[in-house]
């Protein structure tokens, strides 16, 4: 008993590290997010034909004052480093939790099962709910074009978006109107994900034969749908993949969100392995 207790505190304290990585990594892409925004602001064709013209009317009036050309490229190359750099900023910390993930995972030779169990079910709902809520991919339209050989258009951001999965499905049903293909994400990648994890969860703790036999037959059926949210997820993405056209660009970043909902399709194989080892 004192030893379930030493280790249900320690695994707390190891919920609780991960909650705080979780929480940052979240913090950090919405920053990410939220720069990229002003950046993709700035970026817009207006405001880079305006540059380019600015450019090349000073280099014609330089030219006639016989002065040297004069590149002033240094405040694109600076943004697009900070950017590089808070991009990488929620990935640093996600694979900080992945690592604290993988090696708590060997916490299951040393503490009760139903401990580990419990310690295990959190961490996987805790990865889906950041996996929901954090930006999954950023998509955005960039315009390459010279017009006429005298104003170059070059990477102008014609649209800009970066949104998590709950958004994504929000958008594909309240304002696209695709009914069908929001509700099929929302059910394979949000209630089903949810329903499945807590019924494994409830399994824990039930110790009446009838019920968590009904219950263990129940989480067997959902089992077999159980890589459906990652094909649906696949979709997702592959439909919104980079695509080459013309002048313009479709570009689309994975972002951490994906990551969380990566760790959680990995933890729940993980709790059904567990779950049929008896000790």
């Amino acid at each position: 008993m004192t030893k379930d207790i030493i280790s249900t505190l320690i695994l707390s304290v190891v919920f609780i590290s991960l909650t705080f990585f979780a929480f940052t990594s979240y913090k950090n892409a919405k920053v990410y997010e939220d720069t990229y925004k002003q950046y993709a602001q700035e970026q817009t064709i207006s405001n880079s034909v305006e540059k380019n013209t600015k450019e090349m009317l000073n280099g014609f009036i330089g030219a006639l004052l016989g002065q040297k050309p004069n590149s002033s490229k240094s405040e694109t190359p600076s943004k697009k480093q900070e950017l590089e750099n808070l991009k990488e900023k929620p990935i640093e910390y996600i694979t900080i939790y992945a690592s604290i993930i993988a090696l708590s995972l060997l916490s299951f030779f040393v503490v009760s099962k139903k401990v580990f169990l419990t310690y295990i079910h959190s961490v996987t709902l805790l990865s889906l709910f950041f996996g929901l809520i954090s930006p999954i991919f950023m998509m955005y339209i960039l315009l390459d074009y010279n017009f006429q050989n005298i104003v170059n258009i070059k990477d102008a951001i014609l649209q800009f978006e970066s949104l998590s999965l709950l958004e994504s499905i929000n958008k594909l049903i309240s304002i696209q109107e695709k009914y069908f293909v929001g509700g099929i994400i929302l059910l394979f990648s949000v209630i089903f994900p949810l329903i499945k994890t807590l019924l494994s969860f409830v399994n824990v703790f039930i110790n009446h034969f009838s019920i968590l036999n009904k219950s263990t037959k129940l989480l067997s059926a959902l089992s077999k749908w159980s890589m459906t949210d990652v094909f649906v997820l696949s979709i997702f993405l592959v439909y919104l993949s980079s695509v080459n056209s013309g002048m313009s660009k479709i570009v689309t970043e994975i972002e951490v969100g994906f990551y969380f909902f990566f760790i959680y399709v990995v933890l729940s194989i993980v709790l059904s392995f567990f779950n049929r080892i008896k000790i």
